[in-house]
């Protein structure tokens, strides 16, 4: 039944149990931080408030005209085939391997 559900509570309990669990493998999970600007590479660059922070994985959850101003693609190419249309929620899975 759909009480029996692991995920009761919605994207909530499952963004918080991602959290968590990145946590226990010593990830870093850093929300409501204002960005200015990411750098693609190994590793990315994310600045944020003037200093750059090296990160081996960056996920955006932000509009596509908020990314592409973080990235600085001004011509669109690197966003290009996105959805231009906010879809409110979208559930993103990662698999990573731990090296």
């Amino acid at each position: 039944m759909w009480y029996d559900n692991p995920l009761a509570g919605g994207y909530q309990t499952l963004c918080d149990r991602l959290a968590e669990r990145i946590r226990e493998q010593g990830g870093t999970v850093n929300t409501s931080t204002a960005v200015d600007s990411i750098e693609a590479g190994e590793p990315a660059v994310v600045t944020v408030g003037g200093e750059a922070r090296s990160y081996r994985m960056v996920a955006l959850t932000v509009l596509p005209p908020v990314a592409r101003r973080l990235i600085g693609d001004t011509e669109g190419a690197a966003l290009a085939g996105t959805p231009s249309r906010y879809l409110g929620i979208v559930c993103v899975l990662l698999k990573t391997r731990h090296s």
